[in-house]
Parts: structure tokens; sequence; C-alpha cells
């Protein structure tokens, strides 16, 4: 109830589900798995995700995973990246990439002279489709997480998903490399911090044991957390702390539900943005100019459709523009992280954002999808990571693309137009460049758009 106090954790190994369908899922590995049994048990994600959804608006969660495969546990956006220096704020989550994990692999993770194991199983996969305990459209990487906004709501897992959490002989006894951290951090801080101050505490040991006694672990906490429960303001396990993020959401302005820093839970009913087909006269698109920002992020699954090796490149089209990512080789589930971000100008005749993945080794479409620019809120992120289609409409295989779409309205102070918009982006294979990048930031940022002068406002109203 409301008030209350909890603390959840696992001490043991994770690993990766490859499904029915090839979608990648990860799970915590209980004490009565048999490997290579058929349909052992394995505690998946969602029913997860389901347990901590019961939760209520007001309630305190701190949940501590030490092993691996265990970052989306719950299922928050925000999160703490401390592989990076200084560590990184992060307000948007992708879905679990795929990791090869084999018995050669788990040997060759271990660490002899530190007696350190890691803890992972290899990948299973799935005989049979199961029934998830979450719909599939929800969850945090697609927006709509499955926690309770008002939840304050914290989680400690030993490593991101790529890399491996030990456990090893530390002062003669074995344990998990992050819970030894963990508790040393809180005997430093005297048992009274943050979580932020505790996650930096831990990060410094665990910094110590990789330059001292294990320098080639690859293994790095990361902390995650609800959004309206900053870490740097809630102290750990304290029950006074409890309300924290049911207080912020209850100050947030109720005309705005749908914000940059909002997450809405599936039951939230969000107000109806503005969109090409129900914003004011003033703002036609006939009237004004329209950019339309675009971010490509990754696709999923392409060795569903792809017959071979396979060198991946975006097309990506609003009208008579056209732009390409950069082309990646060697991989089927691509991750684009430069030449990706895409300025449009958007007029009144264009209705579609068109985007096809290709394969440039062999010139093939592999699969395309389509926005209809009519349907995008304004001046607002939209990240969708949809299904792709054939040349019949079909669903290609299982392959997906990950992208971020935002739609604004330019017009000058004055009311007088951004004719620079208005002229045709260069049509380069290696993106935009110059002014159009810098305008197309990334959402992460939560940058808003310009807002319109004070006496045209006050026209509009009139």
């Amino acid at each position: 109830e409301p008030g209350d106090c909890l603390v959840f954790m696992f001490a043991g190994h994770g690993c990766q589900v490859r499904g029915a369908h090839g979608r990648t899922e990860e799970a915590l590995v209980p004490e009565d798995f048999v490997e290579g049994a058929p349909d052992s048990p394995l505690v998946f994600e969602d029913e997860l995700h389901a347990l901590f959804q019961r939760l209520p608006s007001g309630s305190f969660l701190t949940v501590i995973l030490d092993a691996c495969h265990a970052s989306t546990m719950l299922d928050v956006p925000c999160s703490v990246d401390t592989s990076t220096r200084p560590a990184q704020k992060l307000t948007t989550c992708e879905r679990p990439r795929e990791v090869a994990r084999t018995e050669a692999s788990w040997e060759k993770a271990k660490i002899q002279h530190a007696q350190a194991r890691p803890r992972f199983m290899p990948e299973v996969s799935a005989s049979a489709q199961r029934q998830r305990r979450t719909p599939e459209s929800s969850g945090a990487a697609l927006g709509r997480m499955t926690l309770d906004p008002g939840v304050t709501a914290f989680c400690f897992a030993a490593s991101r998903t790529q890399e491996t959490a030990l456990d090893a002989n530390i002062r003669k006894h074995q344990r998990g490399v992050m819970s030894f951290c963990l508790l040393e951090a809180l005997q430093v801080l005297r048992y009274r911090c943050t979580y932020e101050m505790m996650l930096e505490e831990a990060c410094k040991i665990a910094q110590d044991i990789r330059e001292k006694y294990m320098p080639s672990m690859d293994q790095h906490i990361v902390l995650t957390y609800c959004p309206n429960s900053t870490p740097s303001e809630v102290v750990v396990l304290d029950e006074q702390y409890a309300t924290v993020a049911q207080h912020r959401l209850s100050q947030q302005q109720p005309q705005d539900p749908t914000g940059a820093d909002f997450v809405p839970t599936p039951q939230h009913q969000q107000q109806q943005q503005p969109t090409m087909d129900t914003r004011p006269p003033q703002a036609s698109p006939q009237a004004s100019p329209m950019r339309l920002f675009l971010i490509v992020h990754t696709a999923y699954h392409l060795g569903s459709v792809a017959s071979g090796p396979c060198d991946t490149v975006v097309v990506t089209r609003v009208g008579r523009d056209e732009h390409r990512t950069s082309t990646l080789g060697g991989t089927l589930e691509p991750l684009w992280e430069r030449d990706n971000k895409f300025t449009f100008p958007v007029h009144s005749e264009d209705a579609r954002l068109e985007l096809e993945v290709r394969n440039a080794l062999k010139n093939e479409v592999l699969g395309r999808t389509s926005v209809d620019l009519k349907k995008l809120p304004l001046a607002t992120w939209d990240r969708q990571t949809v299904r792709l289609q054939d040349q019949r409409g079909q669903p290609a295989g299982e392959a997906e693309l990950c992208f971020d779409v935002r739609l604004e309205l330019l017009q000058r102070p004055g009311g007088s137009t951004d004719r620079q918009s208005e002229s045709q982006p260069a049509r380069s294979g290696r993106g935009d460049s110059g002014a159009g990048s810098h305008r197309a930031a990334s959402p992460m940022a939560q940058q808003r758009p310009p807002q319109q002068p004070q006496q045209q406002q006050q026209q509009e109203v009139s």
C-alpha cells in the first residue's frame, strides 16, 4: 500500500532466451532450472514487470540483481551508465540486443587467479511461444512503461546487457562483485546516503578491484529508476522518501500530461495531441512551413529476411527529399550512432515519411514502413518500433525498425516564415550536415521547440 518500502533481491545467473519467433528476451535463472531440459523454469522480465505493475502510487521499491542480463528487469526508461567517465544519465532505453552466450564464452570469461566466474547461462531457445504477462505493445522501450509513474523505484543491476557480471574470491570469500561493492559503499557512507551517492561509491570500489585485481573485468554497475524519483534526491531504503515520485507526479501541470518527462502507463488515457489534422487554422501548412526531424536508431531481426551477409542502410524520404544512413556491415541487428539524424522540410502536399531498409551488398530491399505525417503530434518526440513489410504489404519476417520522429511548425517572430526550411537539404549518402544536423538533436536531450513570441500568441488567442 502507499508508504510501504519494499526490496526485491536476486543473486545468481541470468540468461537470454530466443523465442519461437526470433525475439530475444531476458530472464533470471532459478535454482530448479535444468540446462538442456525442455521448458525448464525461468523468471522472464515481463513476469517481474507484471509483479511490479501491481504496486500502487506512493510505494517505494528497491531492486538489487547481482546477475547478468538483469538491467531490464525494472521497466523504466531512465538509467545511469557508469561505463563512461563521468557517468551518463539516460532518459530513454531500448530493448536488449542479443549477445552470443555459449559454453565456450563462459569459459573464456572466467578469471582464473581470482576464481571469478560469469553469472550467465548460455542462450536458451524456447520450443514454443509462451503467454506473456504484459502486453506486447507495452514497455519503457516503447514509451509505455508498465510501472506506475507514482512509484519511487530504483534497480541496481550488476552489468550492462553485453557485459559479464562476476562472482569472485574477494577477501577469502566467494561473492558477487556488485554485492560486495554495494555493501562496502554502504559501510563507507555510514549507511546513510542517496542512491546516487551509493552508486558512485560502489563504482569507485569496483574500479579499484578492476585496476588492482582483475584488469580484464568488463562489468559496470547499472542503476535504473523511475523518471519521477531522481537518484540524487532519495535516501536509500528510507521510508520517509516513499512518496517522492507520487508528489512529483502531482506537481506536474494537469493540462500537459504528455510532456517530455512524462512516461505513461498503459492505463493512462493521454489527452489528444494536436496533429496536422487538428491544428488551428492559423497554423496550417500552407501558412507556415513545417520541419520533420528523424533519428534512425536500430533494426532488429534482419536475419529473418536476409539470406546471407548483410550491409545495411536505411533510405528515408519525404516528398522529393531523400537521405540515407551510413552503411553498417557484419551484423543483422545494426545500431546507428552517426550519420543517422536527418531534417526534412514538410510542405502541404507531403503526406508520409517513408523508410526503406536495404542490403547494399546485394542491392535488395529487406523491408519498408511509412509514417502518416497527419497523425504525428506537433513538437513531440515520438519513438516508434515497427514491423517492416515486404513489397506486397505483408510482414517481412520478424524484422523491425526503431526510430524517433518529431514534427515542428516553424514561424519567425513577427509572423514571417523560415524560408530556409523550404529549401531542399543536400541529398548526400552520409546524411545531413551543418545547421540541419544541429536542429535534429537527440530526444534524450529533451529539447523544447522554439516558443512563439508573446505578441503572436495573443493574436492566436484573440
